[in-house]
């Protein structure tokens, strides 16, 4: 799983982990066993709201952007756009600031 983490200055708690196809996001699955090859799953479609992007499996690999939040300690020096590849099944270890 390829996620591309795109910084927003925001409150809110972030808790990832992955299990297999699925992501878990703040303890909610979503599973994204269906999502066929070269086939989005389009934003309008999973409305998941921390998922910024459609949803897309290529060479097996599965490849979306969320929202990273921040909090106003961070406001001057905001981290920044970061891509990861998810390998291993279990919590996500979110990318630190800079």
């Amino acid at each position: 799983m390829q996620i591309t983490f795109t910084p927003l200055r925001c409150d809110a708690d972030l808790v990832l982990e992955r299990a297999g196809d699925c992501l878990v996001i703040n303890g909610q699955s979503h599973d994204f066993t269906d999502v066929e090859e070269d086939t989005p799953l389009s934003f309008e479609t999973h409305g998941i709201p921390w998922i910024m992007s459609d949803v897309i499996r290529r060479d097996g690999l599965l490849h979306l952007t969320m929202m990273l939040p921040y909090g106003a300690d961070m406001a001057q020096h905001p981290p920044q756009k970061v891509t990861l590849n998810i390998e291993a099944d279990g919590p996500v270890i979110l990318p630190a600031p800079e």
